[in-house]
């Protein structure tokens, strides 16, 4: 199988051919895709109609208020903070409500602290249905003075 594996030093993620993706259930793929896919910027949200980012594949969706992705990219160049901090925890679990929606999960939490003055640090744990528990973490460094 293919996975998606996220590349913290470069901010990227890449495909690897996985032998047994049961071994998380594809989730490390949904919760990465879920994360760092720029999801829309609402009109409120202060960008011009041409900078307010979006995953294409929103355009073909059925039901609107669907949206890939999160508002991660938005908070990115901002100075770290608690409230920053805060604003990561919520961005970062919003992103992935559809997976409680849809019955992938049946809690998540988010966890967000600020390890250097450059560098944030993320665990997530989301527990399955059947009572697994998959955890994920990614460390994010600072781009010119923000997250």
């Amino acid at each position: 199988m293919i996975k998606l594996s996220w590349i913290a030093d470069d901010f990227t993620s890449d495909l690897v051919a996985e032998k047994n993706i049961e071994q998380d259930n594809g989730l490390e793929t949904a919760v990465i895709i879920s994360l760092f896919t720029d999801r829309v910027a609402d009109p409120v949200d202060g960008f011009a109609k041409s900078e307010r980012r979006g995953w294409w594949g929103d355009s073909y969706s059925i039901n609107e208020d669907e949206k890939t992705g999160s508002k991660l990219w938005m908070l990115s160049r901002r100075q770290i903070t608690a409230s920053l901090i805060s604003q990561i925890e919520t961005t970062a679990k919003n992103s992935m409500q559809w997976m409680l929606d849809d019955g992938v999960a049946s809690k998540i939490t988010v966890k967000a602290i600020r390890l250097t003055s450059e560098a944030v640090g993320v665990k997530i744990d989301i527990y399955k249905p059947d009572g697994d528990v998959f955890h994920y973490e990614s460390r994010w460094e600072a781009l010119k003075n923000g997250v």
